[in-house]
């Protein structure tokens, strides 16, 4: 047979069914070997891929246009390898398990998506896509201009709630304007949240968080309390809002 180049050969039938043979050079002879052994006993590997128990099969590795879907089969745990590095894996009951580091959302406002589970009839989302702690700062939002003392401010947002915690001292004042306080880390939404509070001032008060806003504001019933009402006096909250 004449010799051809490799563009002018027909075709062959897909797909391969391993009994096509192929030359190959090993130990410097030219021999031939079939498909099938090409990859026989071998793991799909070079540190991208490895088996690491059971058979990977063609069936395990998909490509549907620029996506490598990777199957399992359901007959073994999936373990995935980044650099011969063990990244994650599916434990015996098929839950995912990452190995060391964080799950990061690449895109603002995903998250984990509930929709399996059946909602209350109210239901308006089943997204959970905000995690968030951290310190806010208290300060005098009444117009007297006052400084706080502040002892500890605290803040955790778990999707549209947030919780409040903080301990500050009134400043020695004879103002009389209603208090006030701002510096909430989110814009409540338009609606008001009632929350517990405790001072050492000799009116009970309770503390409010107009809607909007992102201010604070202490009441004792039907009267806002007033900065000279609390003056040298500790305030210490909590509070939940709404975004």
């Amino acid at each position: 047979m004449a010799d051809k180049k490799i563009s002018a050969l027909t075709s062959a039938t897909t797909p391969i069914a391993g009994t096509e043979v192929l030359p190959i050079v090993q130990s410097g002879t030219t021999k031939q070997v079939s498909v099938a052994n090409l990859t026989a006993g071998r793991t799909v590997s070079a540190n991208n891929f490895t088996a690491v128990s059971g058979t990977v099969t063609a069936d395990n590795f998909v490509n549907y246009g620029t996506n490598l879907v990777i199957d399992s089969g359901g007959s073994l745990p999936l373990i995935l390898k980044i650099n011969g590095v063990e990244a994650a894996r599916t434990d015996t009951s098929y839950d995912w398990k990452v190995a060391s580091g964080n799950v990061v959302m690449n895109t603002a406002a995903k998250g984990v998506n509930f929709t399996a589970n059946t909602p209350a009839a109210g239901m308006t989302s089943q997204l959970l896509n905000w995690y968030e702690e951290g310190t806010w700062t208290p300060t005098d939002n009444s117009g007297a201009g006052l400084t706080f003392t502040v002892n500890f401010a605290k803040y955790t947002r778990i999707g549209r709630v947030v919780h409040l915690v903080a301990n500050i001292v009134w400043p020695n004042t004879a103002n009389g304007n209603s208090t006030q306080i701002s510096g909430l880390p989110f814009t409540a939404a338009n609606e008001i949240s009632g929350n517990i509070s405790y001072t050492t001032a000799a009116t009970t008060v309770v503390n409010y968080i107009n809607g909007g806003t992102t201010a604070l504001y202490l009441l004792r019933p039907g009267v806002n309390v007033t900065n000279s009402e609390m003056s040298t006096q500790t305030f210490a909250f909590s509070a939940v809002y709404f975004l």
